[in-house]
């Protein structure tokens, strides 16, 4: 099917389906992420040291009348075959970052790590600030204070070693 635009309201009584072979994206290099092509797929990370660069978010406010604006946009990054060693997931200096981590690590403790209103990066390390195969982020376009636009991240992260932070500026 061809990629379609809707400028009014679309109702669904039994709900979209984003299934088969295109909802799912295995990335192997370093990559900027664009909501056209990769906003609601499962991005299968398969490199220890990948850079994700997340689009800037366009929105109601910056965006021209011609353009589609991002917010509600959710990247879904996962951890695919390959743990991390240098992961870095970068927001460009318009945008920030909201929202938490939680990072699990194989004995029962668990902490959950808040962004700094400063940060624009998380950093997978496949030890102290998590990243080991089943890692998973969900990032999603949003209005922060002020209406603006931030990225709203969510995530379970998996290590072996004592918990640090993956957030930083």
């Amino acid at each position: 099917m061809a990629l379609t635009t809707f400028s009014g309201p679309v109702k669904s009584k039994n709900g979209f389906l984003n299934t088969g072979a295109g909802a799912f994206l295995l990335v192997s290099a370093p990559i900027a992420l664009t909501t056209k092509e990769h906003a609601g797929r499962i991005i299968g990370i398969n490199d220890a040291d990948c850079a994700i660069t997340l689009p800037t978010i366009k929105s109601a406010l910056t965006a021209s009348a011609d353009e589609d604006f991002d917010i509600g946009a959710v990247f879904k990054i996962f951890i695919y075959q390959t743990a991390a060693t240098g992961i870095t997931i970068t927001a460009n200096a318009a945008n920030t970052m909201m929202g938490q981590v939680l990072i699990h690590k194989t004995d029962p403790a668990s902490k959950s790590w808040l962004p700094a209103a400063s940060n624009k990066v998380i950093t997978l390390n496949g030890g102290t600030k998590g990243g080991l195969t089943g890692s998973y982020l969900e990032i999603t376009a949003v209005y922060g204070s002020s209406l603006t636009a931030n990225w709203l991240v969510n995530g379970d992260l998996l290590t072996t070693a004592t918990a640090v932070t993956p957030f930083s500026d």
